[in-house]
């Protein structure tokens, strides 16, 4: 017996339905690249939002650093003014306390009497050994201690220290986290030839301007140091610098969370192009004893 197919029941799709079915595949082929699409764009823009608050981070620390130099400069001018305006005569009081809070050490300098020196309020005085001290050398070093102390304290919340270099030799100091500074200096210590004192003379510095220093080693507490520095004057006459110092260790540490993007570096660099702290090229500043140049780095 032959046995007939059974016929299935067609189903009949509509021209909307086919058409319906075609909008869905076709929105769903278009949904897809564009919810990758919405996706980067997001991340992208979380990006660039990242970046937008770095980059105000790093404009404010740029802020405040010029901020700080501009402070800085005032400072040191106003420092400059009074030592160049101390008082020209002796004052035999002066000379008799000199030999009172200053004394002969062992190597043949003079330092800070260690029996009744007061780092926290008093600036020291180091003299090398040299010729004899005269009454009117005497009469400025006691001036010019009262007044370091004095401006130094007020300046403390700035600055590391408030420091006079005359040109004769010596220091007055004061700086009270480093007590132990004018006791540990030594007789071959001279700044004559140091950018300390150079910057400030009449030939490199003819209008007096305050200077800014290139990134310098300190030998005498073992620190590598910014300063800011301006020269001062006797009858008219260049006597030496004056100055106020800032480690640069403590920019430094500022540096470090300032990355604006993955291979990015960070720089203060002085006019002439010399790096003055760096976040990438420290010891190549550090080995060139502070002359690395901005070229140097073939950034």
């Amino acid at each position: 017996m032959k046995r007939e197919p059974i016929p299935l029941p067609k189903k009949s799709y509509s021209l909307l339905s086919l058409i319906t079915g075609s909008v869905v595949i076709t929105i769903s082929l278009l949904l897809l690249p564009g919810a990758w699409y919405i996706q980067t764009s997001f991340e992208d823009k979380l990006e660039i939002e990242k970046l937008e608050e770095l980059n105000q981070i790093n404009l404010s620390w740029a802020s405040d650093v010029d901020r700080w130099l501009t402070d800085s400069k005032s400072s040191i001018l106003r420092f400059s003014m009074l030592m160049s305006n101390l008082p020209e005569s002796e004052n035999p009081d002066n000379v008799a306390l000199f030999d009172t809070i200053v004394a002969p050490d062992e190597d043949g300098s003079f330092r800070s009497n260690r029996a009744s020196f007061s780092p926290a309020s008093e600036a020291g005085i180091w003299i090398p050994k040299g010729p004899s001290l005269d009454s009117r050398t005497k009469n400025f070093f006691v001036q010019a201690k009262k007044v370091t102390q004095y401006f130094g304290q007020g300046a403390l919340s700035n600055f590391e220290d408030t420091w006079i270099l005359p040109r004769q030799g010596g220091i007055i100091i004061f700086w009270p986290d480093e007590p132990e500074w004018i006791y540990e200096a030594t007789n071959d210590l001279d700044y004559a030839s140091s950018q300390w004192i150079t910057l400030t003379r009449p030939d490199r510095n003819p209008q007096g301007l305050p200077q800014l220093t290139r990134a310098s080693y300190d030998p005498a507490p073992g620190v590598w140091m910014l300063s800011i520095i301006a020269p001062y004057y006797r009858k008219g006459k260049w006597a030496g610098a004056v100055g106020h110092d800032f480690p640069i260790s403590g920019l430094a540490r500022q540096m470090e969370g300032l990355k604006l993007h993955h291979g990015t570096t960070q720089f203060v660099i002085r006019r002439d192009g010399t790096l003055l702290i760096s976040d990438q090229f420290s010891e190549d500043i550090k080995a060139s004893n502070g002359h690395f140049q901005i070229e140097d780095t073939h950034v």
